[in-house]
């Protein structure tokens, strides 16, 4: 406790933390194997549905033979098997767990981390010293879909300040020239289609906090021609070298 007591609020909070904990607890269907090294029900502890986490799994029959064995997978709990799913969402970080299935078999799953946004920051290069900024996103709705944009494919996307303003439908090309910040192309890179997802971004990357849908992806073709590659390379080219000459002017400011 602490050395000067607790006020009433905090005794209440308290109190209140530790039900949630014991009702957890008192809930749980599996065999934990191995306890964490803390009781706590944090986002960054207990993964959510559209948190990522990083687990390890064996499957085994009846009989224990090994069927399945999984090493350090990154999965989006709630988009899994939903055996497995099932499982992650009453493990806590650094607990093991085994769990009987239907036909006899077993589960045993360890869930290592828990990561419930993405961060983006300037890869290394020699002008990240002048770019001053980053981005983070949160995935909101969850996606069916395994298919992510790559630059230069043309994708559906919806903007809004949250989930339920998003506007009006627009087809944006990955690098292309169009009005989407830094931030939310970075974030678009990193989703699936069909997610949804809250990003707050600043300095080069934007400013403030939005909410991006992305919808269906239309793989980019490669250029017929050597000209037309060609054409590609310069505006690209183009394209970086302004925003170099925005980062000196920036950095010199």
């Amino acid at each position: 406790g602490k050395p000067n007591g607790y006020t009433r609020d905090e005794a209440r909070e308290r109190d209140r933390k530790w039900s949630e904990i014991k009702a957890f607890e008192a809930a749980r269907t599996i065999t934990v194997l191995t306890k964490a090294d803390h009781r706590g029900l944090c986002s960054s502890v207990r993964p959510v549905d559209g948190a990522e986490a990083v687990v390890s799994y064996d499957m085994r029959d009846n009989g224990d033979t090994l069927l399945k064995q999984v090493k350090r997978q990154v999965v989006t709990v709630g988009a899994n098997d939903a055996q497995l799913d099932d499982v992650l969402r009453e493990l806590r970080r650094g607990e093991r767990a085994r769990v009987t299935l239907d036909d006899g078999s077993t589960m045993d799953v360890t869930l290592h981390f828990v990561r419930i946004e993405r961060a983006v920051a300037p890869r290394p290069s020699p002008w990240t010293p002048l770019i001053q900024g980053a981005c983070r996103s949160k995935r909101v709705a969850l996606g069916s879909s395994t298919q992510r944009p790559r630059w230069g494919d043309t994708a559906t996307v919806r903007i809004g300040a949250d989930e339920a303003s998003l506007g009006a439908s627009q087809r944006v090309v990955m690098g292309g020239a169009h009005e989407l910040e830094e931030g939310v192309e970075a974030a678009l890179l990193g989703m699936k289609a069909g997610e949804v997802c809250e990003v707050v971004a600043s300095g080069e990357f934007g400013s403030g906090r939005c909410c991006v849908a992305l919808g269906d992806i239309e793989g980019s073709k490669p250029e017929p021609d050597v000209d037309g590659a060609r054409r590609v390379a310069e505006d690209g080219r183009e394209r970086g070298l302004a925003f170099v000459d925005k980062n000196e002017w920036r950095g010199g400011g």
